[in-house]
């Protein structure tokens, strides 16, 4: 992509089998949160993003799935 861009494509989707993501966490680090929590469809549901203690900004997600998202931006 231009100028450095990069980009990435996350789907969320509902599978009608049970299984167990109690355990499961997919992390994504992003340059700005503030646009990526303007971007998610309204069906998403999240709280306010959270300022960690180590300098970072995390956003928690619940899929469909109940399987946890984090979108974060700031260091690791």
């Amino acid at each position: 992509m231009p100028g450095g861009m990069q980009e990435t494509f996350l789907e969320i989707y509902y599978a009608d089998r049970s299984s167990d993501f109690a355990r499961l966490s997919l992390q994504f680090r992003v340059g700005c949160l503030d646009a990526f929590v303007a971007s998610p469809p309204k069906t998403i549901s999240h709280e306010e993003p959270t300022a960690r203690p180590w300098g970072s900004t995390y956003l928690y997600i619940r899929d469909p799935n109940d399987i946890q998202i984090i979108v974060y931006e700031g260091g690791l």
